[in-house]
């Protein structure tokens, strides 16, 4: 009886390599695609104009539901009661030396029930940082851009969704959650104005590439006049 039970023991143990053996297979095999998730989230800001006057209002909405896109594996994925974390800046950009805390020459009026507020980092710069607000299985964040001085600015909306390992159903281990800000359709936001800022940053190191380092953070540039 005692050599019945032990060879059934090893039965059951050779069973359960078996299975985790296959898991790790087929875990591999739906995990070779090279790269991370790439989360694409829609946003509008309006109206869209080249040239605001202190007092307009400008309108910032991204609305989307929780069967999100991924544009890295091309498959949609439910993602609920995810932490998108999103942050606007605006920076001013009219000199050699940008102006990293220009966002508090707005108003900055929140909608709804999204948790976003400002915050202001140590360097002098200033953000609005927060969450989406979650409901009905969509995700939405509205604020209101008010501006109150002139100036020539840098608007960039974009998710601080980096190397996440946030769990969502159909996850692969070995890869982790990025997401990209397609402003206004994946219009051209203004991208030519950043021609005219004297800063090498914008007018040289952004245009190089500005499909990795203006659209995919959401970016737009607008002139604020009297």
């Amino acid at each position: 009886f005692p050599q019945k039970q032990q060879t059934m023991k090893h039965a059951f143990l050779f069973l359960i390599g078996i299975f985790l053996l296959t898991s790790c297979v087929d875990n591999r095999e739906e995990c070779q695609l090279a790269g991370n998730y790439d989360f694409i989230l829609p946003a509008t800001l309006s109206p869209i104009q080249e040239i605001y006057s202190i007092g307009d209002t400008i309108t910032f909405t991204s609305s989307f539901s929780d069967m999100v896109y991924d544009e890295h594996t091309d498959q949609i994925y439910h993602l609920q009661n995810f932490k998108f974390r999103p942050e606007v800046r605006i920076r001013e950009i009219s000199d050699t030396i940008t102006d990293e805390a220009a966002l508090g020459n707005f108003e900055v009026l929140v909608d709804g029930h999204a948790n976003f507020y400002p915050f202001y980092y140590s360097s002098g710069s200033i953000s609005f940082v927060g969450e989406y607000a979650y409901e009905n299985n969509q995700y939405i964040l509205t604020y209101q851009l008010i501006p109150k001085t002139t100036g020539f600015f840098h608007f960039s909306h974009f998710s601080l969704l980096v190397e996440d390992d946030q769990h969502f159903e159909g996850r692969c281990s070995n890869k982790v959650n990025n997401a990209t800000v397609t402003l206004n359709g994946g219009g051209e936001n203004n991208i030519h104005l950043l021609h005219e800022s004297p800063n090498t940053h914008y007018n040289e190191w952004m245009l190089a590439v500005p499909e990795d380092r203006f659209h995919r953070f959401g970016g737009f540039v607008f002139r604020v006049k009297p």
